[in-house]
Parts: structure tokens; C-alpha cells; sequence
């Protein structure tokens, strides 16, 4: 009993010596003057780099940001430093190890960083559409987020250390999880490698080569259909930096990284596959997108011309999942090729019917309603989601063909199937829903490679989600 009131009044006073000590520390010009030099400048750009993915327009002068009829400037207040004095405080007070407290210290810095660039991301692209609500967001929400992240993360930090295991000794055992990791680093070493190519001898000697190749092709079909179709042309494509600098490259680099094959196999189909990926690749988007422009497609409402790199993400994604599916399967039950041909043409017209039944009811149905909703909310009623390049005209489609791919090809019963089938949509209307929301309602255009690759990838995600439950279900 004396031990506890002993401890219990040594970390009373030790809370007041570090409290009071951060109180003053606090209130010196050397931290404000620090504060200001050096962390709420770094705060402001990658805030701003944020805003630039979602498509916040906006110019930063300063710590201030200029958004619309909008200005936010970020002050010393908003870094958010009391709060972190006051974790430091009771992270150093709490009786615990050295290497805990440092732990505790160095990671909720990270995390209180995450929370005010949210902060400052939420106030400026809300804030800048309707102004009336920049009080709310910066006193009253701003705030709750920053304290209960704090909060939340120091309970995690005491979960851990009476647990005595605050350095994690392995990776999460979640596949999900390591893949994950595994894919986010692909794609960072991915852009870099794929940069410095692009740049380099051997770079443009391929990118030459694609666009003589090409560009013959062309020629060669345009004859052809006008002997055939008695066209009057053929419309050629012209190049330039953007056609061959294509993020699909980098996002299949990724997928290869991301794979749960060993490295000895990993690296050399990246090393090897990526020249004849990159040169296919370009040449047939190139000839492809030719022959929708000679078939009436303009620029702006060519399919292919802005959606053929999410066909072919789609189609890669469906096919490494079948072969996964297909690994785990008994080989004697394997069927032969004429019934695998026969049921990979049934779940092709049947991922056909879905996207179209998907696709025609998010367009057609919800998204009048939502554009009749946003129109009184917001005094305007003007559409972007027609527009290929954001890809919100084809994103029901491409999701809903994904998701029907993947279950109509996956080995399990009819009623399994279909029951997955129903929570899977009402999931992805919900995520396109939100999704369309959101660009509407704040005037967003987000970074279209981004977009498109997270278009692609829900669908997959909801589906690893629902075979597990079917899985456990059983």
C-alpha cells in the first residue's frame, strides 16, 4: 500500500517538473521563432501536396494558402505543439523504459504531423467552397481531430508497453497488409527506375522505336480501311511526353513487386519483361486509339483513348487472381481447355451484363438524383462526371465488370456467389457514391492516375474481403 502512494507521488511529481517545464519551453521565442523556420513549412508543403492529389485548386505564399475567394494561414497555433507537450509530458512521466518513452515521443510527433496536415487538407477544401463553416472546422472539428488522435495514440503507446513488446518485432502477418507494404514500395522504386529510363539513351531509343512502329501501323490500317470501308482518312496520332510516360508501367511494376512469388522469380520478370511490356504496351494503345478516333471518337470521349490503361489494369488484376485461385486448387480437378475456354467466354458475357446493369443504374439512376441534391445545396447545377478524364462516367462500369469477373469465375456455390455478389455492389456504390460526393460537392479534380488506379483497385479489395468471409462462412 505505501509502495503504490509512493509511486503514485513520484509520478505526480514527476508530471509536474516536465509539465511545467514544457509550459515554459512553450512560451519562449526559440521555439516560435523554430516552429516557424523550419516545421510549419514543411507542414505547409506536404499539405499542399495533399490538396494537389484530390484536385484542391490553391497557391501557397508564405504559410498562407489561397484557394477560390479563400485564404488560410497556418500559424503556430495550428501546428498543434500544446498537445504535443502534453503527450510528451505524459509519455516521460509514465513510469517505463527509456526506449518506450522515445518510441513514444518520436512516433506520436509522426502521428500528430498526419493529423494537422488532415486538419489543414479538410479546412482548406471545405472551407474554400463554404466559408461559412471555417469556424466550425478550424475551433471545433480541427480540434477534436488533433485531441482524440492523441489521445488515441498514447492509449495504444500504454496498451503496448504494459504488453513489453513496443518495438514490433516482424512484419504484420496480415497478407493483406504485406502485400500492401510490398506494393507501396514497388511503386516508389518503380517511379524513380521508370523516371531515370525515360531519361535515359536506352529510354529513347524505345520511345522512338514505338512511335516509328506506330505510326507505320497507322499507315497501314488507314489503306486499309479506306480499300475496305471506302473511308475518306484515317486519323493519325501524334506524340509527345505524356503518351509515353504512361503511370500504368509503373503501377504493373508495382503488382510484380507486390506478388507472393520468391524473388529469384520476381526479378527477372521485371528486369526482362519490362522492355517488351513497356514497347507492346504504348504500340497498341497508340493503334488502338487511332481506330476510335477513325470510328467518330473525339479526343476528350475516346474510351480508349483515356480508359485503355484501366483495361488493362483490370484485365492483369483479373487474370493474377485467377492464377492465385487456381494454384490453391486440387490439379486433379482441373478442368481441360475446351471447358476452361468455354467458361472463360461465360464469365466474360456475364462481366459484360454486370457492368452494363452496374454502369447504367449508378449513371442513369443515382447520379440525376444526387445532381438534383447537390444543385439545391449548392446553388449550381453543373456536371463533371461526364468528363473521361476524372473517369467518373466510367467508373460504375469498370467496377462492377471487375467485381462480377471475379465471382463469376471463382469456385464456389451459386448462392454464395450471388449473395457476394449483392453486398459487394450495395459496397461499391457506397465507395462510388462517397466518391462522386465528394469531387462534386468541393469542386475537385484529383490526380488522374490516382483515381483511375483506385477505381481499379476497390473492386479487388472488396473481393479479397468477401472470399474470406465465404470462406469462413463455410
Amino acid at each position: 500500500m505505501a509502495s503504490d502512494s509512493s509511486s503514485s507521488i513520484r509520478w505526480l511529481i514527476r508530471f509536474l517538473v516536465f509539465g511545467t517545464v514544457f509550459y515554459l519551453l512553450s512560451r519562449t521565442r526559440v521555439l516560435e521563432s523554430w516552429l516557424a523556420a523550419y516545421y510549419t513549412p514543411w507542414l505547409v508543403k506536404l499539405s499542399s501536396l495533399c490538396l494537389s492529389v484530390i484536385g484542391v485548386g490553391h497557391q501557397v505564399t508564405g504559410h498562407t494558402f489561397l484557394s477560390g475567394h479563400s485564404k488560410f494561414t497556418v500559424s503556430t497555433s495550428c501546428t498543434g505543439i500544446f498537445v504535443f507537450l502534453l503527450l510528451c509530458t505524459a509519455v516521460l512521466s509514465f513510469p517505463a523504459a527509456w526506449r518506450s518513452k522515445v518510441w513514444g515521443v518520436g512516433v506520436g510527433a509522426a502521428v500528430l504531423s498526419i493529423l494537422n496536415i488532415a486538419r489543414i487538407v479538410l479546412i482548406v477544401a471545405v472551407g474554400r467552397q463554404f466559408s461559412e463553416t471555417f469556424w466550425s472546422l478550424h475551433v471545433v472539428i480541427g480540434q477534436i481531430i488533433v485531441i482524440t488522435g492523441i489521445a488515441a495514440f498514447f492509449m495504444f503507446w500504454l496498451n503496448r508497453t504494459a504488453a513489453g513488446n513496443i518495438w514490433p518485432k516482424r512484419l504484420p502477418k496480415s497478407r493483406l497488409i504485406r502485400h500492401g507494404t510490398l506494393f507501396l514500395c514497388g511503386y516508389g522504386l518503380g517511379l524513380i527506375g521508370y523516371h531515370l529510363f525515360l531519361n535515359s539513351a536506352l529510354g529513347r531509343i524505345m520511345t522512338r522505336w514505338i512511335e516509328l512502329h506506330s505510326l507505320a501501323l497507322i499507315r497501314w490500317m488507314g489503306s486499309l480501311f479506306t480499300q475496305w470501308f471506302a473511308m475518306d482518312g484515317f486519323p493519325s496520332v501524334s506524340f509527345n511526353s505524356g503518351c509515353l510516360s504512361s503511370p500504368v508501367m509503373v503501377i504493373l511494376a508495382a503488382l510484380v513487386f507486390a506478388l507472393p512469388w520468391p524473388w529469384r522469380v520476381k526479378l527477372p520478370v521485371l528486369i526482362l519483361g519490362f522492355l517488351p511490356v513497356f514497347y507492346l504496351y504504348h504500340l497498341l494503345r497508340a493503334v488502338a486509339t487511332a481506330l476510335s478516333f477513325a470510328l467518330g471518337q473525339g479526343k476528350q470521349d475516346s474510351s480508349i483513348y483515356q480508359c485503355f490503361g484501366q483495361f488493362v489494369l483490370a484485365g492483369t488484376g483479373i487474370l493474377l487472381f485467377r492464377l492465385e485461385e487456381q494454384k490453391g486448387r486440387d490439379r486433379k480437378k482441373r478442368q481441360g481447355r475446351i471447358p476452361q475456354l468455354a467458361g472463360m467466354v461465360w464469365v466474360i458475357l456475364l462481366a459484360g451484363a454486370g457492368a452494363v446493369a452496374g454502369g447504367w443504374l449508378f449513371n442513369q439512376v443515382l447520379i440525376p438524383r444526387m445532381m438534383e441534391m447537390i444543385g439545391h445545396l449548392t446553388g449550381t447545377a453543373d456536371s463533371i462526371y461526364y468528363d473521361f478524364q476524372l473517369t467518373i462516367s466510367t467508373m460504375a462500369y469498370f467496377q462492377c465488370f471487375i467485381l462480377t469477373a471475379l465471382l463469376a469465375g471463382n469456385q464456389r456455390p451459386w448462392l454464395e456467389n450471388i449473395t457476394a455478389g449483392a453486398i459487394g455492389t450495395v459496397l461499391l456504390f457506397i465507395f462510388m457514391t462517397v466518391c462522386f460526393l465528394l469531387i462534386e460537392t468541393l469542386d475537385l479534380f484529383p490526380h488522374v492516375g490516382i483515381l483511375k488506379t483506385l477505381i481499379v483497385a476497390v473492386p479487388f479489395l472488396i473481393y479479397y474481403g468477401l472470399r474470406k468471409w465465404m470462406v469462413k462462412a463455410v
